[in-house]
C-alpha cells in the first residue's frame, strides 16, 4: 500500500522544489563547457552509464525527498523540451533555472510579489529573445560547423564525420547514429529511398551467391493488401510484359500461387520481377507505401478506396530509374514522381512532424521525409567498451542536432556570451528598478550570466572578470559559436520552468515508492 501524500504550504513547498533543482544543477555543472567532465550513473541492473547531457542525467536521477524529487522532475521536463526543440542546451537550461530560483526566492523573502516578479522575468526574456535573433548570423562555412561539432563531441575525427553527414543530407535531412560492428568510426550515405526489408525469396536475386539484384527502368506497383491469387495480377502483368521492362511489387505480402508464378517467370526469363513485403504495421506501413508511390509517380492501389488491381493500368504504376536489392534492403533510385507532388508530400510530413508530441513518431516521420530528399546518412560509431560506446554515440547525436539547428537558424556567440551581448544591447531588459517587475528583470540578468560563469569557473578562471568583459563587448573565443535555436530554446524553457516553480502556492507530494524506482532503473 502506498503511503499517504504530504501537504505542504507555499513557503515549504517552494523551498523543497528549489532544493531539488539546485541539487540537479550542482550535479550537471561540471559537464558544462570545453573542460566538461562526465557524470557516471550506476544502474541496479546492467552496466553503468556515462553522459554529459543534462536531460539524460536528469532522467536517470531521483531524490529521496518527495518535494525535491518534484522539483527535479519539473527541471527535467524543461531540459527535455530544450533537447526536443533544438537538440542541445540542456545543461544551460538547468543552470539558468537554478539561478532564477535562487535569486527569485531571495526577492520573495524580501517581500516581492511572486506574480509581478515572474511577469517581469517573462517580459525581459521576450526582449532578450528578440536581441538574440538580431545577433544571429548564417553559418559561414564548414569550419564553423566543425567547431560546433567538436565542442559537443570533444573529438576532431567524430566532428568531421558529423559535418560530412550533415552536408550530405542537408539541413532537414536525417542522420542516424548506430553501433559500429568493427573498431573504426565510419559514415554511410544511403542515397534515394532505401527500404529495409527482407526479400521474400532468394531465388529472385542474382549473382554467384544470389545476394543482389539490379533492375533498370523499372515499373513499380504499390498494393496495400496481401496478394495470394494470380488471377487479379494477370492483366497488369501482361501490360508490363508488353513494355519489356522489369516490375517491382510492393505490398503487405505476396504468397501462394502469385508468388510461385512470379518466381517461375523470373527463373525462365519471361519477365524480371521482384516482390517486396513493405515493413511496418498499420499506419506506418501505409505511410511508407504512400512515400514509395509519391517518389515514383504511382498510386497506392487500396481496397479501402474501392480500387482493384484487376483494373489497374500502366498510368497507376510508378517508375524508377534503377532498383538495387539485397537480402536485407531495397534501394529505389531516380524515382519519376512529379516534383510538385513530392513537394506537397514534404509539406504534409513537415506539418505532421510539428504537430506530433511523441519523439518516436517524430523520428519515424523525419525518416520518411529524409527518404524523399537526399537520403539518409548513418554514422557507425564504436567504443572501447559498452559504456564508452554508448557515451560516444550520445555525444554524436547531440552534435548532429546542434549542427543541423545551426544550419537552419544560424549561430550566435557561444559559451553564454550571446546572453550578455543581448543584455547589453537592451539595457531595459536587465534594469532592476524599485518595483516588483524590476526585481524579476534583475533576476533574469543574473541568470543570463550563469552559463559563462560556469564555463569559466570549470576552466579555473575568474567568472566575474569574464562576465564584465563580455558585457563590454569582448569575446573570450570568437571562433566558438552556438546554434541560435539552442540558445533561444534554453532561455525559453528555463524561464518557463522557473516562473512555474516561483509561483507555486502549495504542493501535495508522496515519497517515491522503492519498488517503482527500482523498476525505472
Amino acid at each position: 500500500m502506498l503511503p499517504l501524500p504530504d501537504i505542504h504550504l507555499p513557503d515549504t513547498a517552494r523551498a523543497g522544489l528549489i532544493r531539488g533543482a539546485a541539487r540537479l544543477a550542482r550535479l550537471v555543472a561540471p559537464t558544462f563547457g570545453p573542460t566538461a567532465k562526465t557524470v557516471l550513473m550506476e544502474r541496479r541492473y546492467g552496466k553503468p552509464e556515462a553522459s554529459r547531457d543534462g536531460a539524460f542525467i536528469a532522467q536517470r536521477t531521483e531524490w529521496d525527498d518527495p518535494l525535491e524529487n518534484a522539483g527535479l522532475k519539473m527541471v527535467r521536463a524543461a531540459a527535455c523540451r530544450t533537447r526536443d526543440a533544438a537538440g542541445d542546451g540542456t545543461v544551460a537550461t538547468i543552470l539558468m533555472v537554478d539561478e532564477l530560483l535562487k535569486y527569485g526566492e531571495r526577492a520573495i523573502a524580501s517581500g516581492v510579489a511572486p506574480d509581478d516578479m515572474t511577469a517581469g522575468i517573462r517580459c525581459a526574456a521576450e526582449r532578450i529573445d528578440a536581441c538574440l535573433r538580431a545577433l544571429s548570423r548564417p553559418v559561414s562555412g564548414r569550419d564553423e560547423l566543425l567547431s560546433l561539432a567538436k565542442a559537443v563531441t570533444g573529438d576532431a575525427d567524430l566532428a568531421a564525420l558529423v559535418e560530412q553527414a550533415a552536408e550530405a543530407v542537408g539541413a532537414a535531412g536525417l542522420v542516424r547514429c548506430e553501433q559500429a560492428q568493427g573498431r573504426e568510426d565510419r559514415l554511410e550515405i544511403r542515397p534515394g529511398m532505401q527500404i529495409e526489408t527482407g526479400i521474400l525469396r532468394e531465388s529472385f536475386l542474382e549473382g554467384a551467391i544470389r545476394d543482389r539484384l539490379n533492375l533498370q527502368e523499372t515499373w513499380v506497383l504499390v498494393h496495400e493488401a496481401p496478394l495470394d491469387r494470380l488471377d487479379p495480377l494477370v492483366p497488369i502483368l501482361e501490360k508490363v510484359l508488353d513494355t519489356g521492362r522489369p516490375l517491382v511489387i510492393f505490398s503487405e505480402g505476396i504468397g501462394g500461387e502469385a508468388l510461385a508464378s512470379l518466381e517461375m517467370n523470373m527463373r525462365e526469363g519471361v519477365m524480371r520481377c521482384l516482390p517486396v513485403k513493405v515493413p511496418g504495421f498499420g499506419v506506418r506501413r501505409r505511410g511508407l507505401m504512400e512515400d514509395i508511390a509519391c517518389a515514383t509517380g504511382g498510386r497506392v492501389i487500396s481496397r479501402a478506396t474501392g480500387e482493384d488491381v484487376r483494373h489497374a493500368g500502366l498510368h497507376d504504376l510508378g517508375q524508377a530509374g534503377a532498383v538495387n536489392a539485397t537480402r536485407t534492403r531495397v534501394d529505389l533510385l531516380d524515382g519519376q514522381g512529379a516534383e510538385a507532388d513530392i513537394e506537397r508530400h514534404r509539406r504534409s510530413l513537415d506539418c505532421q512532424i510539428e504537430e506530433t508530441c511523441s519523439p518516436f513518431d517524430r523520428e519515424a516521420l523525419q525518416l520518411r521525409r529524409a527518404r524523399l530528399d537526399a537520403g539518409v546518412a548513418v554514422l557507425h560509431v564504436t567504443g572501447a567498451d559498452e559504456v564508452s560506446g554508448k557515451y560516444r554515440r550520445e555525444a554524436v547525436r547531440k552534435a548532429v542536432r546542434s549542427v543541423q539547428a545551426a544550419r537552419l537558424s544560424g549561430t550566435v556567440p557561444g559559451s553564454g556570451v550571446a546572453y550578455l551581448k543581448a543584455l547589453a544591447a537592451d539595457h531595459d531588459a536587465g534594469l532592476g528598478g524599485m518595483d516588483d517587475m524590476g526585481a524579476g528583470r534583475a533576476c533574469l540578468a543574473r541568470a543570463l550570466e550563469r552559463p559563462l560563469r560556469q564555463i569559466v569557473g570549470n576552466m579555473g578562471g575568474d567568472p566575474g572578470w569574464a562576465c564584465h568583459a563580455a558585457r563590454a563587448g569582448a569575446t573570450p573565443d570568437p571562433d566558438v559559436r552556438d546554434a541560435t535555436d539552442v540558445t533561444r530554446a534554453a532561455l525559453r524553457e528555463a524561464v518557463s520552468c522557473a516562473c512555474m516553480i516561483l509561483g507555486v502556492g502549495g504542493a501535495v507530494a508522496r515519497a517515491p515508492h522503492r519498488d517503482e524506482t527500482e523498476l525505472l532503473e
